[in-house]
C-alpha cells in the first residue's frame, strides 16, 4: 500500500500547481457542468457514483472538479467528474471544514492541511474512494458529511471517469468500478461516530487487529485505553507515561509500534535492508511528514513516542531496542553505526566500504558512490525491477533520492547507469530511458557499472590518489556490492 509520501512523489506536479496558486493573485477557473447530451448519456447507461455507487437520477448529480479549483485547479476534461450531489457536497465540505473559503489567506503557514486535502481530494478519484482512508482524519470528516459515519451501503459497479476518458455512447469507464468496500468491525451502526471510524480505518491501513485484553484494573474512566497509530490523541495536551519503559510496561503499545515503524520504514524490502545511524533522521522526517499529513497538534520524535506510551524522552532507538528486540540487529559504535531490522530469511550484516575521498563521499569532484553497499545493490535492483516502466531521468532520480536520502548521490548514481544502458552520445537533455539496454539480471547491470568505472578511470577526477589505487577501490567496493545482491 502506498504512503503519503508515495502521493507526495506522484502528485508531486498537481503540488506544485497549488503552490504556484496560493502564492499569487491568478483567478479562479471557472466550472462547466456537463452538458444536455452528456446527462442523457448518464441516465441511459444507468450510471451511478464513483464515489458511493448511489445511481444518477435526473436531478441528483453534479459536475465536480477533481483538483479542487479553490486550490488551483483548472477548468478542463481531465479535472471534470460527475458526481452524486450528496458526494460532490460532502468533499466541499471537507474543504470549507479545512480552511474556509480561502485557502489563501492560510498559505504557507499552513501548506501541510492544505496538501493533504489535496492529496485526499485527488487520490478518492483516481484510485477510488477506499485510497482516502491514507488520511484518516479527512477521510472520516467526508464519511461524517456523506452518512453520518456509515458505510456507503453500495459500491460503484458503472460509473464513468473524468469527461476526457469517455465519449457520449462509451459504457462506464471508472477504474474503482465493482471494487469491495471495507466493512467497520465490532460495534452496531447506532453506536458508531466518525472519530471510532478514524481509528478502524487506520487499524485496517495498519492491518492491525487489536487484541483481547482484559479488564484494567486501574480506576479512571481512560484506564486501559489503548491509541492507534496515525489517530490525533484525543487530548490537546496528551500526559506522558510516568514510569520508565522497561519489557513489562503496561502502558506501552509496542505492536502498534513496531506496525507503525514497519510502515514507515522506505521501501517494501526494508526489513532486509541495512541502515546506517542516518536511518533514525530519517525514520523521524517520515515521522513529521505524516503527523503533518494527519495533523497533529505537535510533531516529532517525543510526541510520537508519547503516543505509542513511551516517555518523550526515552529516544527513538530506545524505543526501537525495546520494541523490536532481537530483530534489531545493531553493528558497531556511532557515529559508524549499522542497524538492521531482522527478518527470518536475513544475513548478518556485513562490513562496509569504508570511505575514501573522491570515491564514495560527497566532496566535491567524487564519484559520490553510496557508502553503504547494501544502498547500492537496492538501487540497482529497483531500477532493474522497474526498468520497463521508466521514462524520465527524473523517474530515476526520485527512486534513488528515497533510497539514498540525498540528491548528489542519487544523480551521481544515475549518471552511473546511463553511461552503461544508454548510447554513448547521449547527453543530459536527450535521454531515452524507455530505449535503455536490458540486462538479465541486477548482478549484470552492477558488473557493468564496474567495468565502465575501470575504463574511464582516467577520466574521474580522483583526488589525492593515483589511478591505480582507483581501480583497486572500484574492484573491492564492487566485490562486496556482489555478496549483498544475497541478502536483498
Amino acid at each position: 500500500m502506498v504512503d503519503v509520501i508515495d502521493l507526495e512523489i506522484r502528485y508531486k506536479d498537481e503540488l506544485k500547481q497549488a503552490k504556484a496558486y496560493l502564492s499569487s493573485k491568478m483567478k479562479k477557473a471557472g466550472r462547466t457542468p456537463a452538458n444536455s447530451e452528456q446527462k442523457k448519456h448518464f441516465l441511459d447507461k444507468e450510471a451511478d457514483c464513483p464515489q458511493c455507487g448511489d445511481p444518477f437520477l435526473e436531478g441528483n448529480h453534479n459536475t465536480e472538479h477533481i483538483f479542487p479549483i479553490a486550490l488551483g485547479g483548472k477548468n478542463t476534461a481531465t479535472n471534470r467528474i460527475q458526481l452524486c450531489r450528496m458526494c460532490n457536497n460532502s468533499r466541499n465540505k471537507v474543504m470549507q471544514s479545512s480552511f474556509a473559503d480561502n485557502p489563501r489567506s492560510i498559505y504557507p503557514e499552513k501548506w501541510p492541511q492544505i496538501k493533504r486535502v489535496l492529496l485526499w481530494h485527488i487520490v478518492t478519484i483516481d484510485d477510488g474512494v477506499e485510497a482516502g482512508k491514507i488520511f484518516p482524519t479527512t477521510h472520516a470528516l467526508f464519511m461524517k458529511y456523506s452518512t453520518g459515519g456509515k458505510p456507503f451501503p453500495n459500491n460503484p459497479k458503472r460509473a464513468y471517469g473524468p469527461f476526457s476518458t469517455w465519449k457520449v455512447g462509451d459504457d462506464p469507464n471508472y477504474v474503482a468500478n465493482n471494487a469491495t468496500l471495507s466493512k467497520k468491525p465490532g460495534k452496531s451502526e447506532s453506536q458508531t461516530n466518525w472519530r471510532a471510524i478514524g481509528r478502524n480505518l487506520l487499524d485496517k491501513f495498519f492491518l492491525y487487529e487489536p487484541k483481547k485484553t482484559k479488564p484494567s484494573q486501574q480506576s479512571g474512566s481512560n484506564s486501559g485505553k489503548k491509541s492507534t497509530f496515525g489517530e490525533k490523541p484525543e487530548s490537546k495536551n496528551p500526559q506522558p507515561v510516568d514510569k520508565t519503559p522497561s519489557s513489562s510496561s503496561e502502558g506501552i503499545d509496542k505492536e502498534s509500534f513496531v506496525k507503525a515503524i514497519m510502515k514507515l520504514i522506505p521501501n517494501e524490502n526494508a526489513t532486509q535492508f541495512q541502515f546506517q545511524t542516518s536511518f533514525i533522521g530519517k525514520i523521524g522526517l517520515r515521522i513529521r511528514k505524516m503527523q503533518e499529513a494527519e495533523g497533529w497538534e505537535k510533531v516529532g520524535t517525543k510526541p510520537f513516542l508519547v503516543h505509542f506510551g513511551f516517555r518523550p524522552n526515552f529516544g527513538l532507538m530506545n524505543a526501537l531496542k525495546h520494541s523490536f528486540g532481537n530483530q534489531l540487529e545493531i553493528v558497531g559504535k556511532h557515529p559508524n553505526q549499522k542497524i538492521r531490522i531482522l527478518t527470518v530469511n536475513s544475513q548478518p550484516i556485513k562490513e562496509d566500504f569504508p570511505k575514501v575521498r573522491g570515491f564514495n563521499t560527497a566532496s566535491a569532484g567524487s564519484m559520490c558512490l553510496p557508502h553503504i553497499q547494501s544502498e547500492f545493490a537496492l538501487c540497482i535492483k529497483d531500477y532493474h525491477s522497474n526498468q520497463s516502466q521508466i521514462n524520465t531521468t527524473a523517474e530515476i532520480f526520485e527512486r534513488f533520492k528515497k533510497i539514498l536520502g540525498g540528491k548528489r548521490r542519487a544523480s551521481a548514481l544515475e549518471q552511473r547507469i546511463s553511461f552503461v544502458v544508454l548510447p554513448p552520445n547521449t547527453t543530459y537533455e536527450n535521454k531515452d530511458w524507455s530505449k535503455a539496454k536490458q540486462f538479465t539480471n541486477p548482478h549484470l547491470l552492477s558488473e557493468a557499472i564496474r567495468n565502465s568505472i575501470v575504463e574511464r578511470a582516467h577520466v574521474f577526477n580522483y583526488q589525492g590518489s593515483e589511478i591505480p589505487d582507483l581501480v583497486k577501490h572500484t574492484h573491492k567496493y564492487f566485490d562486496m556490492v556482489s555478496t549483498h545482491f544475497e541478502i536483498i
